[in-house]
């Protein structure tokens, strides 16, 4: 019979390894854009990188397995900001304290992903890849513009109102 108390501590030592390990790997792909941006702290780049496949080998010894594809993506997804934004209609949703909907949201996501992919492109040999992410940034740009023009459109009609 496995000890409650025993059964807790492994619980807990997995849930700090598994900490341990998101905070690397995110401090290592913020540090590497950030450096790719022109800005970041190129002379940590291998001190950043020791240290996530240290805490990944620990994640390894505690889980008996690597952290999966699924994991690794979900934790360096940039559409996190979304999840709570898309649950609501227009309508449901509180009124934000600044002039910004989830179609704005999406839409600046959507930019900030082609970016990233334009340059990961543009290190690659892939002309297709490159078009793709080009694409994907001008969309975000065009329905940037949509929503910020339906917002403004939307403001303006409120004031109209009070007048």
């Amino acid at each position: 019979m496995i000890d409650r108390a025993e059964d807790a501590e492994g619980n807990l030592e997995k849930h700090r390894v598994c900490e341990e390990f998101e905070e690397s790997l995110r401090r290592l792909a913020m540090n590497m854009l950030r450096v790719v941006a022109g800005a970041g702290e190129p002379y940590r780049l291998l001190r950043d990188m020791h240290r996530c496949v240290l805490s990944a080998q620990s994640y390894r010894e505690c889980h008996n397995e690597l952290p999966t594809s699924f994991q690794i993506a979900d934790l360096l997804n940039c559409t996190r900001n979304l999840e709570g934004l898309a649950t609501f209609t227009s309508l449901e949703r509180p009124p934000p304290k600044e002039p910004r909907d989830y179609e704005l949201a999406a839409a600046a996501t959507e930019i900030r992903q082609g970016s990233l992919r334009v340059v990961a492109a543009q290190w690659g040999d892939s002309r297709t890849v490159l078009i793709n992410a080009e694409r994907l940034f001008e969309n975000g740009i065009r329905r940037h513009e949509k929503a910020r023009e339906r917002l403004n459109a939307a403001y303006l009609g409120r004031r109209g109102d009070k007048k």
